[in-house]
């Protein structure tokens, strides 16, 4: 059980919203399937609090938030809901078979939420919040209140609610920035005075909750807790409405990789911190950006020669942690058009290839070139580059397209080289030039495949225009992926499709090699 110690000042409760606030945003949305995988990630993970959704916003929230306190136990699991009985009866079916359930009352409380939307006087909303957390008080053990859009609230009067909750029984008071308003200067300052008003209900745990639309989520909640504030809500990937919410994986490695400075630490399984966010990207089916803090694939990734170098002699010279701390599997030195010799000459005898100069110098020429053309090398890529005679020529593998366009088929013709050098002409037909090519170059490799994922970009506003692709190819039970940059999307794609076929072949070659020097060996043995 995720316990939380209420005698450390230092420990920091995790509420995740990711099921709530994150799912509820356009694009976000998860099924009861997945929202329960989630949750037992979450609760892995070491999150204190599951908000697992909004028991009353629907009959199958309702259903999903049952069927998750049914199945997942550890966690404190939450419903959010509005400041009114019907909203709190939901919360409570919903989280009966919860061991640890609490009620999340909202009310808005600024004086622009008070007249557009709820048309209530200060006085009214004071005595909604009191009147809602006192009867939730009634049902629930734990009972948490959140003034909606808090930071654009008159301050005496975010008090004056505030402590209204409190004496109504409400034992965690939230703090939202529900429209991503604040800078951490000025909440440090609101969670300061808020915290000081409630010097007569010690108990009370201050809570930041904060939106990115400024792109200062993160920073408001470090702020909010070095002010006093004792939870977080977040979620994992930093999900949310609009821009989202502050991140979880973001706070919680900025508390742990400065201890010295926030002097604050968490429950959280912090190894299992990219394994979650790999999960979510797959459930919602969005991609996290490369260069996303922490789990990004770009987060222990270097391109650059000066990084390279520095990496390969301390790591410590550009990563403040290690990726095995969040789950990922190692420091990546991506291989590009920025990396440097020092590098690719390492990455070179790392697959057995001792080069003298004059033999770096040749591969270094061709691996800018193909660079510059493919982006990003990968092993594969590079051991193409160290063996192939032809590897410093440009196209290597595909030289000529040409087609014939009829009202219902596509026909492709293919020139290309043999390993050998000579060439080889391939033709076949398809509903689309794609479909063609697939099938003319399955015929030339003679290897059955199927296209998992493609991925065209037209690289129109550079200056030389063209197109770049990236294919992934499912050969055998194993996926290859390709790269291929050309004048057109049917060009780069084709590119791509052989230079996945060229990996295999790779692969496939060495597995037979190694298999046969085995044998080989077997043979002498027994002999």
């Amino acid at each position: 059980m995720n316990a939380i110690v209420p005698n450390d000042p230092n420990r920091v409760i995790v509420f995740d919203t990711t099921l709530r606030d994150g799912e509820q945003a356009p694009g976000f949305s998860l099924g009861v399937k997945d929202k329960l995988m989630l949750a037992h990630t979450l609760k892995d993970l070491g999150v204190d609090v599951i908000e697992a959704g909004f028991a009353a916003s629907s009959p199958g929230d309702e259903e999903a938030i049952r069927t998750i306190a049914r199945e997942v136990v550890g966690p404190t699991f939450c419903s959010l809901s509005r400041a009114l009985e019907s909203d709190i009866d939901a919360a409570a079916r919903a989280l009966l078979p919860a061991k640890r359930k609490r009620c999340h009352i909202f009310l808005a409380t600024s004086p622009i939420h008070r007249a557009a939307k709820l048309k209530k006087t200060r006085e009214q909303v004071v005595e909604i919040a009191h009147k809602a957390v006192s009867y939730a008080s009634t049902i629930f053990d734990e009972v948490e209140f959140s003034p909606e859009d808090a930071i654009r609230t008159e301050q005496d009067f975010l008090h004056e609610v505030c402590i209204a909750a409190a004496e109504a029984g409400a034992r965690t008071l939230n703090i939202p920035d529900t429209v991503g308003y604040t800078t951490p200067k000025e909440i440090y300052q609101i969670f300061s005075d808020l915290k000081a008003a409630l010097k007569d209900h010690p108990q009370v745990i201050l809570s930041a909750h904060n939106h990115d639309d400024l792109g200062l989520g993160v920073a408001n909640t470090l702020a909010a807790l070095e002010a006093g504030a004792r939870q977080i809500e977040v979620t994992i990937n930093g999900i949310g409405e609009r821009a989202g919410n502050a991140a979880l994986e973001e706070v919680v490695m900025a508390l742990r990789t400065r201890p010295e400075l926030f002097k604050l630490h968490t429950g959280i399984n912090t190894p299992l911190l990219s394994k979650a966010s790999h999960l979510l990207s797959r459930a919602t089916g969005t991609i996290v950006m490369r260069n996303k803090a922490v789990v990004g694939r770009n987060a222990f990734a270097h391109e650059s020669g000066i990084h390279q170098h520095g990496m390969l002699t301390d790591a410590r010279t550009y990563e403040i942690m290690r990726p095995e701390d969040v789950g990922a599997e190692k420091s990546n030195l991506v291989l590009g058009k920025h990396s440097g010799r020092h590098a690719i000459a390492k990455q070179a005898a790392a697959l057995g290839f001792d080069l003298d100069e004059l033999s770096l110098g040749d591969l270094f020429a061709a691996f800018k070139r193909r660079a510059d053309e493919i982006g990003e090398i990968d092993e594969f890529e590079l051991m193409s580059l160290l063996t192939r005679d032809n590897a410093d020529k440009d196209d290597a593998r595909l030289f000529k397209v040409s087609s014939e366009v009829t009202k219902d088929f596509v026909t492709i013709t293919l020139d290309l080289f043999r390993d050998n050098g000579e060439p080889l002409k391939v033709t076949a037909t398809g509903l689309n030039a794609f479909e063609a090519g697939f099938r003319a170059l399955v015929d030339a490799y003679q290897i059955e495949a199927r296209v998992n994922d493609c991925e065209i970009i037209q690289s129109g506003f550079t200056f030389d225009g063209g197109a770049f692709a990236e294919i992934s190819l499912q050969i055998k039970g194993e996926a290859y992926r390709g790269r291929g940059r050309g004048p057109d999307p049917v060009w780069a794609g084709l590119r791509a499709m052989c230079d996945a076929f060229e990996k295999y072949v790779f692969l496939h070659d060495r597995k037979t090699h190694a298999s046969n020097l085995n044998s080989e060996k077997q043979h002498e043995t027994a002999r």
